[in-house]
């Protein structure tokens, strides 16, 4: 599985993982810091780190095979990039006051998306 996956799975679902998990899981995926400097961090055995790290993800993969929310929101993601292209691409075959309006639209798009004023 991807970190990227992994990174998404932590966002949408580390709520649900015990606070201890959703620390190695974010130290793991998101800091990139190894085992060893988990372990050492968090004064701890490799070992431990390593189970922890085991369980959490089995965790949130069996949660996303349930609710499937992060895929969801990576195909609608997916789809709005390309509403997005397809409006800048219409963009050049326009001029003046409608070009204006339309890239307005897609900035404006830009913003809730980013800010997560549209869910996805």
């Amino acid at each position: 599985m991807e970190r990227f996956f992994i990174c998404l799975l932590i966002d949408f679902y580390g709520g649900l993982l015990t606070p201890n998990q959703r620390k190695i899981l974010k130290l793991y995926y998101e800091d990139d810091l190894s085992l060893a400097e988990i372990a050492r961090d968090l004064g701890i055995s490799r070992q431990a780190v390593h189970y922890t790290l085991k369980r959490g993800l089995a965790r949130l993969k069996k949660i996303e095979e349930k609710l499937n929310l992060v895929e969801r929101f990576l195909v609608q993601t997916r789809a709005f990039e390309k509403i997005k292209s397809e409006l800048l691409s219409l963009c050049e075959d326009l001029s003046g006051e409608k070009r204006t309006k339309l890239k307005d639209i897609v900035e404006n798009l830009n913003n809730l998306l980013e800010r997560g004023g549209i869910l996805v």
